[in-house]
């Protein structure tokens, strides 16, 4: 899936939201008429010649011109078939190849697809004959180009592209700046249509910039038009592209996000198309901005997610939502084409039902009524003649994607009423309303109307639309529940998308597949004739092994084709959240649906856990990561950490799951029997021996999790350090305490555990482990503690140097009147902290800057690398940083700077250190950021604080953290290091509250530094 985007939902909602960037033609030669979504980029034919009065011809083609504008296709096609006869007649075969070229335009939005075809090769048979000649060069270019949008319209977008390249060629040996640049755009829509946005962003960038130095006209509306649409989806995919340096130097986008950029380019865009008074311009360039809105919307809500639950703010939700549906019905109010005001209400329709269904999920009662009554009900009349609308269209692309995504509207309206009927009490008014009766009638009708699109692919040889029609019928049947239409046509929508290797479609249908065979799993009424509970019981496990199997099918190709998954613009990967992570969560909550589940399906579930951490941190940093490896984690516990247990963590809709890693078995802990407890189940290994992974469930919602988690959380950056303090901290930790680890201490105790590695899950990976209260005592005070993530985990290698090579960065100072650093505080002790490193560099306040942070890292391989500076961990990569002198260096300029490393010092850094950083306030998955840091500096291990702390203490617990960690004498592991200190702080009674020891987290492997 390498080509920026392949996953198809992403590219399907590209298309869906701006079908410029497909369709939009423009088709110069006929003057500065601007034709949206109809005409082919051209550039100006000579006038027609003929020994009959030159106005006949010329009127005939004119006035097709005309009708073809206001949608008359068939009238066109009358026009340019008499205007294309008479040249036949007196034998002009040049013009007459223009005028066919034409008529396979007309042809097209007329769905007749072979007349099309006959007219472009007529068009070609007419030039063939004829000597070469400027003239020639000129209407072969228009007839090429024409070709490659009927090519284009086929679904032939790979030909599309070559054509295009022809005429790129034409134009250029021509000396046609405008065609050339007009050629260049065109492209760019063929390259968006294969999935190739890395290739369209820089093609387009080129045409732009060549752009700049023409005056205002509707080409270069469509290349802003383009390029905004695009840096929303891809962002700035070439960021060292000279055009695109170029490019953000002269519309001054140094400073702004890609959402921002986006922004700035359409409007912009806007207002080039009011300068020029052209009204189907500025409809389009409204329908852009409606397109940006709505990933505006999907923005907010992916942060309102990540929110801490008491910092939660709905409203800018549903201000992005109310932007686009302004932007939308400006388009439709505007716009002289009717797929321009179709497209625009399907799209306005689909954010409004989104947040309608998002509202109820997240059980905002009162919103969600008052959303229905104000945003939805007017629109609700709109849906019978949006369906007629669709269903008037000629067969083409657009009709096919029209219907699918009507389709789709329908399917969450379904979802709605399905969830408004299971909480009517809370939502009377929605579930009163008169559109559910309604809606059998909109499904009937959709049902057909979704046969004929699916024929209608097939007849275009067009599989990839077909696979996808073909599957979304059957998720349409799936919302009425009618189990076996819904099997049969997903299943022909694996077999086609397999068929063509479309793993980017496959992966979706697989997924629809197992959310049937579950639901069938879950259907005892058709089981009720069988007599036996026996009988019973095994079918119902085997469908829900079939289940697993399909899930685990869409499991496995999101994996194959994951490493694009990180090629999406950060401002939209919203959609990892709503159409990726979830197969990995459904799957594991089959492997753990038993009570006990089996031993395989607790390894299988822990391995679909690590898949989810490496596609989420990979989606995070926006490039792939070292493929997963459950077993290397227990390598290292069972031949090098004897001592150690591992506790996973899952959350899951209705509970969470703990499961717990102990070492292998060791003699003196082989008869150790295992206490009889009904909610814990030990996975045996296949020689009998002690467990090594053991099950325990809890029945909690996220939400739940959060709430708890979210409350500590404030507890632990409270200001107050009174004793009353302490107790609120305590009191809250224990639940937490008893979810994670009560239920397995006897097994620890039994196997001598005296370390814990987590691999946390969710809002838990926001506290430190380390303050968890047994009701005696904080979990740090009895086992040493480390986290993890999988795709972190490296193995370990002893090192033989001593002293130890450390490189030590520090930011004392700020400077006020520097906007990156305003905001943060002197940090009056890093020179002393910096003082009591024994580090070989080191860099303070002016000497730190990016450059020197660059130019030291690669000079000699360094143990540890160590950061006294402000920093902040973010679920966003844009906020997530380490303070410099010169400017906040971002987690993926970090990566820019260590890869020249890898190169001459391939060996990673053992220890990164972050003494003065903290997770971004309110964020539920801040951590992201850490991990982030953590795998782009390549180590091994890092030590890294989760919120600000006293400037003092942290320069006391690094000092005494460096004497442990550098005692090669009586080495300690890098986690009982950190264990050792926090229970210093613990007797201080200046330090003893968890506001100063417990944000210290160490992240990766945990063994020391000297013994492997």
């Amino acid at each position: 899936m390498n080509n920026l985007i392949v996953l198809y939902h992403n590219l399907k909602r590209f298309i869906k939201y701006g079908l410029i960037c497909l369709c939009v033609t423009l088709l110069i030669g006929w003057g500065q008429t601007y034709l949206p979504r109809q005409f082919a980029l051209g550039t100006e034919p000579p006038q027609i010649l003929s020994q009959q009065p030159i106005v006949n011809i010329n009127t005939l083609v004119q006035q097709g011109q005309r009708y073809y504008k206001n949608g008359q296709f068939t009238e066109a096609v009358s026009l340019w078939q008499e205007a294309a006869s008479q040249l036949a007649d007196e034998g002009n075969q040049l013009q007459q190849a223009r005028v066919l070229s034409y008529l396979a335009l007309a042809f097209q939005q007329l769905g007749k697809w072979q007349e099309a075809k006959d007219a472009i090769a007529l068009s070609f048979n007419q030039l063939q004959s004829l000597p070469d000649s400027p003239d020639k060069s000129l209407i072969l270019a228009q007839v090429l180009n024409n070709q490659g949008h009927l090519q284009l319209s086929l679904g032939n977008a790979a030909d599309a592209l070559k054509t295009w390249e022809k005429v790129h060629r034409l134009y250029t040996r021509l000396g046609d700046e405008t065609g050339s640049i007009g050629s260049l755009i065109n492209q760019a829509q063929a390259q968006q249509s294969l999935g190739q946005l890395r290739e369209a962003f820089k093609t387009l960038t080129l045409a732009t910039m060549r752009l700049q130095r023409q005056p205002d006209s509707l080409l270069k509306f469509t290349a802003w038009s383009h390029l905004g649409e695009l840096v929303r989806v891809v962002g700035n995919s070439n960021p060292s592209d000279p055009n695109w340096l170029s490019l953000k130097e002269f519309f001054q986008f140094n400073t702004l996000t890609n959402l921002e950029q986006s922004k700035s380019l359409l409007d912009k865009s806007l207002i080039l198309a009011q300068s020029l008074d052209n009204t189907d311009a500025i409809a389009e360039a409204y329908f852009q901005l409606g397109n940006w809105a709505n990933d505006t919307y999907h923005h907010q809500r992916s942060l309102y997610e990540r929110t801490r639950p008491s910092l939660q703010k709905i409203q800018p939700v549903l201000d992005a939502v109310a932007q686009a549906g302004d932007y939308y019905q400006q388009a439709i109010t505007l716009s002289n084409s009717s797929l321009i005001s179709l497209q625009s209400q399907l799209n306005h329709l689909s954010v409004l039902f989104n947040t309608q269904y998002w509202l109820l999920k997240q059980r905002h009662w009162s919103n969600a009524q008052t959303w229905w009554q104000e945003k939805v009900v007017p629109q609700l009349p709109n849906l019978t003649q949006i369906q007629a609308n669709i269903t008037a269209l000629p067969t083409s692309h657009t009709a096919i994607d029209c219907q699918i995504q009507f389709a789709q509207l329908l399917v969450t309206l379904n979802q709605i009423q399905q969830t408004v009927s299971q909480n009517q009490v809370q939502v009377p008014t929605i579930y009163r309303h008169s559109i559910w009766t309604r809606l059998d009638g909109l499904l009937t009708a959709t049902f057909d109307k979704n046969k004929q699109i699916i024929q209608q692919s097939h007849e275009l040889e067009d599989r990839r639309s077909e696979a996808y029609a073909t599957g979304i019928s059957g998720k349409l049947y799936e919302s009425t529940q009618n189990l076996e239409n819904a099997l049969e046509l997903t299943h022909q929508a694996i077999q086609i998308s397999q068929s063509i290797q479309a793993w980017d479609i496959a992966y979706q249908w697989q997924w629809q597949l197992g959310r049937l065979r579950k639901a069938q799993g879950n259907i005892d009424g058709e089981l009720g004739a069988i007599r036996s509970e026996r009988t019973r019981s095994a079918i119902r496990s085997e469908r829900t092994r079939s289940a697993i199997a399909a899930y685990q099918a869409a499991v496995n190709t999101v994996n194959t084709i994951r490493l694009d998954l990180a090629t999406l613009n950060p401002d939209v990967r919203f959609s990892f959240r709503d159409e990726v992570e979830p197969i990995y969560r459904e799957l594991i909550d089959l492997l753990l649906r038993d009570e006990t589940p089996s031993p395989q399906n607790l390894i299988q579930a822990r391995e679909v856990l690590a898949q989810l951490q490496l596609a989420e941190l990979e989606n995070y940093l926006q490039e792939a990561c070292a493929s997963p490896n459950p077993a290397l984690i227990d390598q290292i516990v069972d031949e090098h950490a004897p001592n150690t247990a591992v506790i996973y963590t899952i959350l899951l809709d209705d509970r969470l799951e703990v499961m717990l890693k102990l070492p292998q078995c060791r003699d003196v802990a082989c008869n150790v029997s295992t206490p009889s407890r009904s909610k814990i189940n030990p996975s045996h290994s296949k020689s009998g021996t002690q467990p090594t992974l053991q099950h325990h469930r809890v029945k909690l919602s996220p939400r739940q999790v959060e709430e708890r988690v979210d409350q500590l959380r404030t507890q632990l950056t409270n200001p107050q350090r009174t004793s009353r303090y302490t107790k609120a901290i305590q009191n809250t930790s224990q639940p937490i305490y008893n979810w994670l680890v009560s239920p397995f201490e006897s097994q620890l105790k039994a196997n001598g555990i005296n370390t814990l590695v987590f691999v946390l899950d969710g809002a838990l990976q926001t506290v430190p482990m380390a303050v968890l209260w047994d009701g005696n005592q904080y979990l740090i005070e009895k086992y040493a503690i480390a986290l993890n993530r999988e795709p972190q985990l490296l193995a370990p290698v002893p090192l033989s140097q001593y002293p130890l090579q450390t490189l030590a960065f520090g930011l004392s100072q700020v400077r006020s009147d520097f906007a990156p650093h305003q905001s943060f505080s002197p940090l009056a002790n890093v020179e002393i902290e910096l003082s009591q490193i024994p580090s070989d560099v080191k860099l303070l306040n002016q000497a730190f800057t990016s450059q020197a942070l660059q130019t030291q890292i690669n000079a000699r391989p360094f143990s540890i690398v160590h950061f006294a500076t402000h920093g902040q961990f973010s679920s966003n990569p844009n906020e997530t940083f380490i303070l410099a002198w010169d400017k906040r260096i971002k987690v993926n300029e970090l990566s820019h700077y260590l890869k020249s490393r890898e190169e001459s010092l391939p060996d990673p850094i053992e220890l990164l250190v972050l003494s003065a950083c903290q997770t971004a306030n309110g964020d539920n998955r801040a951590t992201l950021g850490l991990a982030g840091i953590a795998v782009r500096a390549g180590a091994r291990s890092t030590i890294a604080t989760l919120w600000e702390v006293n400037d003092k203490s942290t320069t006391d617990f690094i000092r005494l953290l460096y004497q442990q960690l550098t005692n090669s004498t009586e080495p300690m592991s890098k986690a009982e290091a950190i264990q050792w200190v926090q229970k210093e702080f613990l007797k201080n009674e200046n330090y003893k509250p968890p506001y100063y020891w417990a944000p210290f987290v160490l992240i990766g492997n945990w063994l020391s530094l000297f013994q492997g």
